[in-house]
C-alpha cells in the first residue's frame, strides 16, 4: 500500500533521527558579508508533473544560515504550489521548510494549510545526485505524488510515493529553485557545483517527456549561480542546469563537486 502522509498531523520532527551537521568554526570561516539569494529555472506551460534529477548536497551551514534546493509547481496565477526536494539548517531560526538543525528532505504543499513534512535524509543519499518527481495521480483528482525514483533506503516513504490530498489544481509552472541564506568569506565555496539533469514534464495522458525547450531563468543571484551548461533545446536528456553557491562569480564558475 502506498505510503500517505496525513496532512492534519504536525510537523514530522523525527527527533531521534535528527544528526545535526557541524557548524562552521569562527577560526575557517570570517565573514565578510551576509547574503540571502534565489536563482530560479522557470518553464511555463500547462503540465501534470515534473521531475529533475540534482544533488544532494551536504553544506556547512553556521546557526541561522540555511540553503535549499528543489522541484516545484505552482498554478498560473501563483496562488498555490507543490514543493520538494532538500534543505540545509544551521539553527531553527531561519529554515523556511523544515524549522530544525539537520539535514532534510522536505515536502509541501501551500493549500493544505499545514507545514512541510521532513525527512531525516539517510547517509547513503548524502552528496549523491537523485531524481525528484511530483506528479498528479492518474486516477483520484487532487492526490498528488512526490517520489524519489530508485532512491537508495527507498526514501522518503519507502517504495512508493508519498501522497499529500488536497484541491485540485491544474499546474502552469515548473521550477527549479535554489536559495541560500549565509555568510561568505573571500574566494568561499558553501556549496559544490552540481547538476540538474534528465529534466522532465507530464503530459495530459500521465507521460513523461523530455524537456526540449530552455524556458527562462526569472531569478538569479549569484549566489546562487545558475546557468545552462547544455540547454535542452540542444540535448536529447533535458539538458544540463549548472548551479553552486560561490561568494562570487557565475555558473560558469562552478566547479563540478568542488
Amino acid at each position: 500500500m502506498k505510503s500517505r502522509i496525513m496532512m492534519l498531523l504536525p510537523l514530522l520532527t523525527l527527533a531521534l533521527f535528527l544528526v545535526p551537521y557541524p557548524s562552521v568554526s569562527a577560526k575557517t570561516t570570517i565573514p565578510e558579508s551576509f547574503h540571502a539569494g534565489f536563482s530560479i529555472q522557470d518553464w511555463p506551460g500547462t503540465t501534470k508533473g515534473a521531475r529533475s534529477r540534482f544533488w544532494i548536497d551536504i553544506p556547512t551551514m553556521a546557526g541561522g544560515e540555511t540553503w535549499e534546493r528543489y522541484l516545484q509547481l505552482t498554478t498560473q496565477d501563483t496562488n498555490d504550489w507543490l514543493q520538494f526536494g532538500v534543505e540545509s539548517c544551521g539553527s531553527s531560526t531561519r529554515c523556511t521548510f523544515c524549522k530544525a538543525q539537520g539535514f532534510w528532505i522536505f515536502l509541501f504543499a501551500s493549500s493544505t494549510g499545514q507545514p512541510a513534512t521532513c525527512y531525516h535524509i539517510p547517509a547513503d543519499m548524502e552528496n549523491t545526485a537523485q531524481y525528484f518527481a511530483i506528479y498528479d495521480n492518474s486516477v483520484r483528482a487532487g492526490d498528488y505524488e512526490f517520489q524519489i525514483f530508485n532512491a537508495p533506503s527507498d526514501a522518503p516513504c519507502g517504495a512508493l510515493p508519498c501522497s499529500i490530498f488536497t484541491a485540485a489544481f491544474t499546474w502552469y509552472h515548473i521550477d527549479l529553485k535554489e536559495y541560500i541564506y549565509a555568510s561568505f568569506g573571500t574566494g568561499q565555496h558553501k556549496v559544490y557545483g552540481g547538476s540538474w539533469t534528465l529534466n522532465q514534464w507530464m503530459n495530459s495522458v500521465y507521460r513523461f517527456v523530455t524537456q526540449n525547450v530552455d524556458g527562462s531563468i526569472i531569478a538569479l543571484s549569484n549566489p546562487p549561480q545558475m546557468g545552462w551548461g547544455v540547454p535542452p533545446h540542444s540535448s536529447t536528456t533535458g539538458g544540463s542546469l549548472i548551479s553552486c553557491d560561490y561568494d562570487t562569480g557565475t555558473f560558469k564558475d562552478c566547479v563540478f563537486r568542488h
